[in-house]
């Protein structure tokens, strides 16, 4: 884990954990390689997700989602606390050891994005 770095924003909010403590605990890392696998699609029973032509690119610096919200006429009326437009990253289908995690072992998620 001491490879990873914070860049941009995190870098001015947090500082990069110390290298010996990280590398002391026991964790699961999804770098951008493993994300490009991941899927841009969610469940069938949350369709707004349907209505969002999106793309997943990978960049030199990592996974960039895109997705044309243009088109959702709404958009600018919604709720903040009820998204119902989304680009997916998902696993649904994806067979990696890694998965299930047990929350037990894992109980906290950092995302740096």
């Amino acid at each position: 884990m001491s490879q990873q770095l914070y860049t941009g924003y995190m870098h001015t909010i947090l500082d990069a954990p110390n290298p010996e403590e990280a590398d002391s605990v026991e964790a699961l890392v999804f770098n951008f390689e493993d994300l490009a696998h991941w899927s841009n699609d969610d469940l069938d029973h949350a369709a707004e997700w349907h209505n969002i032509p999106a793309r997943k690119i990978q960049t030199a610096d990592g996974i960039k989602l895109e997705g044309h919200f243009q088109s959702i006429a709404s958009i600018d009326s919604l709720s903040e606390n009820d998204p119902r437009h989304w680009v997916p990253l998902t696993t649904i289908g994806l067979t990696d050891g890694r998965f299930p995690i047990d929350t037990n072992r894992f109980p906290i998620i950092e995302v740096t994005y």
